[in-house]
């Protein structure tokens, strides 16, 4: 599991970025990928994820809120 910080997320479209903790390229996120219940995400939440490369570019999955 990687670590970042949600900089975007447009509840009406149901997406946004993650900037990993390690400062590499953000992330996008659909709200498909995410794991809690609410399946929306606030600007600077921390949260926890895993990246895939999909046939866009970088992409978020299993999306949960940092403990």
């Amino acid at each position: 599991m990687e670590n970042g910080t949600v900089t975007s997320f447009d509840k009406a479209k149901g997406e946004g970025w993650i900037v990993p903790a390690e400062g590499s390229r953000n992330l996008f996120v659909h709200q498909r990928n995410i794991l809690d219940t609410v399946k929306t995400l606030q600007v600077n939440a921390k949260v926890t994820y895993e990246s895939r490369t999909n046939s866009k570019g970088l992409e978020a999955i299993n999306v949960a809120l940092a403990k």
